[in-house]
């Protein structure tokens, strides 16, 4: 993972603190860059990592608990790459929510469907036709 960030892996226990401190003030600077990370942590927790595991887990339980605070009716749409790409996460997040889940594959197409949500009847088609959703 450090050397995703460019930074050299710890020749020392006690140089881990000093590299995950590195690694938040990058992720403060920019988050994107933390992001970026994603798809390395979602390949560790494939591969049985217990730490990448606990992060994907945590994050799906976070995604699932604010989804589930917010949601009141329709479909639950999810998107970003995180929850649109098979993987540790959008598994375990669509395993914690219940009702229809929708994945939005275009963007702007959801960003749209929500906008026009209020004035369309079935909110299921106008998403697949807003977004070209199969699902």
């Amino acid at each position: 993972m450090t050397n995703h960030f460019g930074v050299p892996a710890p020749a020392a226990p006690e140089r881990a603190r000093h590299l995950a401190e590195v690694i938040v003030r990058l992720a403060q600077k920019d988050r994107m860059t933390l992001a970026s990370a994603a798809p390395l942590v979602s390949r560790a927790a494939l591969a049985s990592d217990p730490l990448a595991t606990r992060i994907a887990l945590q994050a799906a339980e976070h995604l699932a608990s604010a989804a589930a605070r917010l949601h009141r009716t329709g479909p639950i749409v999810v998107g970003g790459s995180v929850l649109t790409s098979e993987g540790p996460v959008r598994s375990a997040v669509l395993a914690r929510l219940s009702g229809k889940v929708v994945t939005a594959r275009d963007g702007a197409g959801a960003a749209g469907w929500l906008a026009a949500l209020d004035h369309q009847g079935d909110a299921l088609n106008s998403h697949r036709r807003f977004t070209g959703s199969t699902s």
